[in-house]
């Protein structure tokens, strides 16, 4: 079985390369949106920090949380201005009393428990705080992300290279043991979707989550 470390290093090391594209600007863009101007933020899962770029040229963000370390490497060599980045999971994760905007873009489908960690999420944001998920739609593929990416604005080439690369990296994830789970939220909490792959929710005090979806033929999510 091939290790994680290998395939978390393999994904780090080309992650800003297909998904650093005006798709995920404008899905930033849209978070910013909804991230209320006087709550600190406090980001999960921040990846690479492509989202927290864009958080972090916009409002205060006082902790960039990635428990992967390949991952946060890249996050820390972006020199981001954020208070302080932590290697925290959305389980670990602590923060003092007070009202806080939480983010987590696309984390949700890559945890085991995601009703567990969304509830953890609202736990701590405080009475006067908020969440802001992002997570795939149901129907989003490789194909259709890429296809969303090019009507964003990114090269055909750009889209070809995105297609290859996941041809490749969704069956090594696979065989690292990851498996990406399409949970939806309540139609209650979803406030936008953007290019037809990415659903934008916000949640504050009890949130419900809807049993997974079971329909055949869906698909499962790039990574």
């Amino acid at each position: 079985m091939m290790g994680r470390g290998l395939f978390w290093r393999v994904y780090a090391a080309s992650y800003d390369a297909l998904w650093d594209t005006e798709l995920t600007a404008i899905v930033a863009r849209r978070v910013l949106e909804e991230a209320p101007g006087d709550l600190p933020v406090v980001e999960v899962g921040a990846g690479t920090g492509l989202i927290t770029r864009e958080l972090a040229a916009a409002r205060r963000v006082i902790q960039a949380c990635e428990p992967n370390a390949h991952m946060r490497a890249h996050l820390l060599a972006k020199g981001l201005k954020v208070d302080r980045v932590t290697s925290e999971s959305i389980e670990d994760l602590r923060l003092p009393p007070g009202d806080y905007c939480v983010i987590a873009v696309n984390v949700l489908h890559l945890v085991a428990d995601a009703p567990g960690c969304l509830e953890r999420l609202l736990a701590i944001t405080g009475p006067g705080g908020r969440v802001i998920a992002v997570v795939p739609t149901p129907q989003a593929s490789v194909r259709s992300v890429a296809r969303a990416q090019r009507v964003a604005g990114a090269s055909t080439t750009r889209c070809l290279r995105f297609r290859a690369a996941h041809l490749l990296l969704g069956p090594l994830g696979m065989l690292a043991g990851l498996r990406p789970r399409c949970e939806a939220l309540t139609p209650e909490s979803l406030v936008d979707v953007v290019g037809g792959v990415q659903e934008i929710h916000l949640l504050g005090g009890v949130a419900r989550v809807a049993a997974p979806a079971r329909e055949r033929g869906r698909k499962r999510p790039p990574l």
